[in-house]
């Protein structure tokens, strides 16, 4: 075998080795040509930037956005396990909730009041109001 070959294992790949070679053979990828080959099936469009005021015509939709907006306030919600980071995004138009689930240190450092973000995500609903 030549270190060029296309029909040799990817398990011979750096940073594969057995248990990823496995994982990639669940899905019918064998060899570096089957890697090759593999091309995606979609793609999500996130150039499309919608006001948060809009929103709410997302919610459980499943479609992924992109909204820009100041990060308003931010605080921590809840009790551990449940705990929950939740940062009030608004631009001219109205304001939406972010949740974040884990990492709560490092959301805590993350943000700060006045800085602008573009966000990427589903619209989900929690008691009627939409959220990222």
């Amino acid at each position: 075998m030549k270190p060029r070959d296309p029909d040799i294992s990817v398990q011979y790949l750096g940073k594969v080795g057995p248990k990823r070679a496995a994982a990639l053979a669940e899905h019918g990828l064998h060899t570096i040509r089957d890697l090759l080959y593999y091309f995606p099936f979609g793609y999500i469009d996130l150039t499309k930037v919608e006001k948060i005021s809009s929103l709410k015509q997302f919610m459980d939709s499943g479609k992924w956005i992109t909204a820009i907006g100041e990060v308003r306030a931010f605080d921590l919600i809840g009790r551990p396990p449940r705990q929950r980071f939740v940062v009030v995004l608004g631009d001219d138009t109205a304001t939406i909730q972010l949740v974040f689930f884990g990492s709560i240190g490092f959301f805590k450092k993350a943000f700060s009041i006045g800085e602008t973000l573009a966000v990427s995500g589903k619209v989900t609903g929690f008691r009627g109001r939409p959220q990222i």
